[in-house]
């Protein structure tokens, strides 16, 4: 499994300010699990993140998870 993560920040007067947060979770070689038990999974993921638990309280958060096969 790799993440990917984008934040969106803008510089103020006082700082950084992290505006959102999308992350890209894909897997390879999942096997029976549907897309419905992978977004199951996703969201779970999501919210056991430490990082995502402490700035979702200010931050909008994306997640979104994939499967792919092995390459040969």
């Amino acid at each position: 499994m790799s993440t990917t993560i984008r934040l969106t920040a803008e510089k103020g007067p006082i700082g950084i300010r992290i505006l959102s947060s999308d992350l890209e979770d894909v897997v390879e070689g999942l096997e029976k699990i549907g897309e419905a038990g992978l977004r199951d999974i996703g969201r779970e993921v999501g919210e056991g993140c430490t990082i995502s638990a402490t700035i979702r309280i200010a931050v909008e958060i994306t997640h979104m998870i994939r499967a792919t096969q092995p390459a040969d």
